[in-house]
């Protein structure tokens, strides 16, 4: 009777201990969905905006000495109160590469592109609508969440049933080290199937 006690409390502890993590997660991703609810993804002209060197983040509360009180009153009449980089880690080298064939390629600049976290009480729709028609935005568009979700085809050559995930033969799509292959040598054709499967049209 006693032990039988004793594994019923232990199976309650586990069970409250699951539950308390399942919780944790599912909280902690609905106060981050919140989060990005208030936020408005912006790219301004050049030279609107230029956080200096090592700041990501500034607070709109306070006079800025990088973009003019005109803009910054326009911003906080919109209820914006935080200005974010969306790309922190993005240099102005990353706009100019070398293709394979040795031609130089211009690439977007993202370093206008930034986050702005609006006041809880505004409405995000409103200030999506007034930013856009700011002469100096040249976008806005609302932030948002996505979930990636990886594709396999129902084919035993592309993947092995009996463990999912672990690749099959056709290596060159799916490498996960199987054959003493190397990992992730391959052409990341789930992670493109998830964008898009093609069609049944072909051109002959």
């Amino acid at each position: 009777m006693c032990q039988l006690l004793i594994k019923n409390v232990k199976i309650s502890i586990r069970f409250i201990f699951l539950f308390a993590i399942v919780s944790g997660i599912h909280f902690s991703l609905l106060a981050q969905e919140r989060e990005v609810e208030r936020e408005l993804i912006v790219q301004f002209k050049s030279e609107t905006v230029k956080l200096p060197t090592g700041l990501e983040s500034v607070s709109l509360r306070q006079p800025l000495s990088f973009m003019s009180s005109e803009f910054q009153s326009k911003l906080r009449k919109q209820g914006a109160e935080s200005l974010s980089k969306a790309f922190p880690e993005f240099s102005l080298s990353d706009t100019l590469k070398t293709s394979r064939t040795g031609e130089e390629v211009r690439l977007p600049n993202l370093s206008q592109i930034y986050i702005i976290k609006l006041t809880s009480d505004m409405n995000r729709k409103t200030a999506l609508d007034s930013l856009q028609k700011m002469s100096e935005v040249l976008f806005v568009e609302p932030n948002g969440m996505a979930i990636t979700q990886v594709v396999y085809p129902n084919d035993e050559r592309f993947d092995n049933p009996s463990n999912p995930g672990s690749g099959g033969e056709q290596w060159n799509l799916l490498n996960t080290g199987q054959n003493s292959g190397t990992n992730d040598a391959d052409i990341d054709a789930p992670e493109a199937w998830d964008i898009t499967k093609g069609s049944s049209w072909a051109i002959w």
